[in-house]
This record gives structure tokens, C-alpha cells and sequence, in this order.
């Protein structure tokens, strides 16, 4: 008996450190990177409408790369016209061999009263809307009490009312046509956490996650509408580093726990053609971090988040897109 529950105890030892491995390795949760290796490929999104907001630059232009090589129908959202001509080229060029058909539609997502006619082109395009990524979003890092109610209101105009107003039109379309819609929608680590560095930015994702997650749930009742959300930890793009689009500087290569803007969109893809509902996507040593917050809240609030180094700089103020 004794012997057994060595035994027994040892594999539970080994188990953890297995477990503490792969975790120190890992860049996404264990269902998504499962899913990744075994489950559906993102090949299975092929002749798909996708409409993608944000595909100007960093995630959302790594998207319409990985989607239009597996021949997916694309709509490019953004408002920097000049930047999402040249990510659609890029993307007929990459999809030609699948079939990959494409329709650049700029505008600016704060803009509500512009929606309807964005839907209106897109159904007029290609019929129907089989997965709408909503990827658009800002953000401004700074202290708490630096911020107007201006500056808040904006952010959330692009970040949380821009996406619901855009998804609302196209769910009311897609009920009418009596079709099946999945929505995706790129949230953060801080929608479910708390951001020293930037508090208003958390508080949209935290709406974000409200919004979207309640939308998951009657979906699930309903059977009409499939929901994604991305908890995406930093990834190396113009909103993660000093580079200004338009000012000619190249993104650096690496950044010690910053993940690649393409590893982020290979999963994303995994995620949307396995239709999982809630994701962690991120490099460590945050994806332990966001671990320790889900399942050990106290004790990384009390002794863990204040002594991050990240959480004790003093903040300028800096905005990006």
C-alpha cells in the first residue's frame, strides 16, 4: 500500500512537471494548440466569405494573408486605404492558385452611420457573410487619472460600439437569409484582467468580452451565430512597439514574450476553422501569468501583479492604432 502511493504520488510529480514544460513552451491554451495539430484545418475555410476589419496592418493583415492561401472569399476592412490596397494585392497574389477572390472595402469602424452601406457593398459582393472578424481596434497607454472622458469615449467608439454595431447588421442579415454566421472578435489579456499600463483600453476589452460573450451564449441557444473571442497577449505590431505606420521604420524582428503578428494569425485561423469558443494566445512568460490569474486570482493579486516590472515604469502617453 505504502509502495503504491509512492508510486502514485511520483507520477503525480512528473505529471506536473510535464505539465510545467509544455506550459513554459506553449503559446496558446492546451485546446487550441490540440486543435491546431489534430483537429479541422483552417483549409476547411476555403470559398468562405471572411470580412475582417483592421486588416491595414499587423493581425489583421497577417489574417488575410494565411486566409486568402487557402482560398477563403475576403472583404479587407481599414482605414489606411493606401496600406489595405497594398495587403489585398499581396493576398491575390497568394491566393490565385486557391481561387481567393477579394473586395477592399475601407472605412472608419467609429463611424456607425456608415454600416449599413459597408453590409449593403459586401452582400451585394458576394451574397452573405460566413465569418466577420472583428479585428479593428486603438489603444493609449497611460496612467489612470491622465485620461478625459473625450479620450475614453473615442476608444470605445472604435474598440467596443464600432464591432457591436457592425455585428448587429450583419447577424440581422444573415438571420433573414436564413444562414448560420460565425463571429470572431479580438479581445486581450486585459479584457479579463486589469491593465496598469492601459487602464482604458482593459475597460473596452472587459465591454468586449461582455458584449460577445453574452452573444455566445444566446448563439448557443438559438443555433444561429458561432463565437470566437481572442485573448490575445502582446503581439509584435505597430500598437506593441515605438514604430509609427507610415514612418518607414521596420518592426524588429523578436521581442522577448511578444508573439510573431504571423504565429498570432496561424492560430487564429486554427481557432475559427475548429469554431472554439474562448481562446489564450500568447507567449510566456504572460500565458503563465494569465494561468496564475484564472486559477490562483488571489495570490496573484495580492503578491504577483505588483511586483511585475512592467506594472512600476512611469508611463508616457502614447497612442496607437
Amino acid at each position: 500500500m505504502f509502495f503504491e502511493l509512492c508510486g502514485g504520488f511520483l507520477l503525480l510529480i512528473a505529471a506536473a512537471i510535464m505539465l510545467g514544460m509544455w506550459l513554459m513552451r506553449a503559446d496558446a491554451d492546451l485546446a487550441l494548440l490540440a486543435c491546431e495539430k489534430f483537429g479541422r484545418s483552417p483549409a476547411s475555410l476555403r470559398s468562405q466569405v471572411i470580412w475582417i476589419t483592421g486588416a491595414s496592418g499587423g493581425i489583421g493583415e497577417w489574417l488575410s494573408f494565411k486566409l486568402a492561401k487557402v482560398g477563403a472569399n475576403l472583404v479587407i476592412s481599414g482605414t489606411n486605404v493606401e496600406k489595405l490596397h497594398a495587403v489585398g494585392d499581396r493576398c491575390l497574389e497568394l491566393g490565385k492558385q486557391s481561387g481567393c477572390e477579394l473586395l477592399v472595402l475601407p472605412f472608419d469602424l467609429a463611424d456607425v452611420s456608415c454600416h449599413a452601406d459597408q453590409v449593403k457593398a459586401v452582400v451585394e459582393r458576394f451574397g452573405r457573410v460566413d465569418v466577420l472578424i472583428n479585428n479593428a481596434g486603438k489603444c493609449i497607454v497611460g496612467d489612470f487619472e491622465d485620461y478625459s472622458i473625450d479620450e475614453d469615449k473615442a476608444m470605445f467608439d472604435v474598440n467596443v460600439f464600432g464591432h457591436v454595431s457592425l455585428t448587429r447588421l450583419v447577424i440581422a442579415h444573415a438571420k433573414q437569409a436564413q444562414r448560420n454566421l460565425h463571429v470572431v472578435v479580438t479581445s486581450s489579456m486585459s479584457g479579463v484582467q486589469g491593465s496598469r499600463v492601459a487602464p482604458v483600453y482593459a475597460a473596452a476589452k472587459h465591454a468586449v468580452e461582455g458584449y460577445f460573450e453574452s452573444l455566445m451564449v444566446q448563439g448557443k441557444v438559438t443555433g444561429e451565430v458561432d463565437v470566437t473571442v481572442l485573448c490575445l497577449g502582446p503581439v509584435l505590431t505597430s500598437m506593441t512597439t515605438n514604430v509609427q505606420e507610415g514612418s518607414g521604420d521596420q518592426l524588429p524582428e523578436k521581442v522577448p514574450g511578444v508573439l510573431k503578428p504571423e504565429r498570432c494569425a496561424e492560430l487564429t485561423c486554427a481557432a475559427i476553422a475548429n469554431k472554439l469558443e474562448v481562446v489564450w494566445i500568447c507567449e510566456n512568460p504572460l500565458l503563465v501569468l494569465f494561468y496564475l490569474n484564472q486559477y490562483l486570482p488571489i495570490i496573484y493579486r495580492r503578491y504577483i501583479v505588483v511586483r511585475l516590472p512592467w506594472n512600476r515604469v512611469k508611463l508616457e502617453r502614447k497612442k496607437t492604432e
